[in-house]
């Protein structure tokens, strides 16, 4: 499997190693938006999953309505943070899919291929 890092900071050493293995470079197109995508859904599902935790650490020491509105805000946060985990599954299996899609680099001592031989 392709490196994450080589792929983000370096794709068009992918590139490249496409063309001379003599196919496509979109694949590698589609591998960074996976990834973008797939950061993205990290980060979301991240960013709700703190405001959660931090909810519920608020619950104890809440009082009243206070309690009630921070007990509700809870209830729906945790449907928003099961909704962003499903999200962030699926971005992972899309950008696995992209990322397996890519051949290894040849060597770069390896010729260029591509013929019907």
């Amino acid at each position: 499997m392709i490196d994450p890092r080589v792929l983000r900071e370096n794709p068009d050493l992918i590139r490249d190693a496409q063309a001379k293995r003599g196919l496509s470079g979109d694949v590698v197109d589609v591998a960074l938006a996976a990834d973008a995508a797939r950061r993205e859904a990290i980060s979301s599902f991240e960013a709700l999953r703190a405001e959660q935790k931090s909810l519920s650490k608020q619950i104890p020491q809440a009082t009243g309505d206070e309690k009630t509105e921070l007990l509700a805000r809870t209830k729906t946060l945790s449907a928003d943070v099961k909704t962003a985990e499903a999200a962030q599954n699926e971005a992972e299996l899309a950008w696995l899919d992209a990322v397996k899609a890519i051949p290894n680099p040849a060597a770069p001592e390896a010729p260029a291929g591509g013929e019907d031989d």
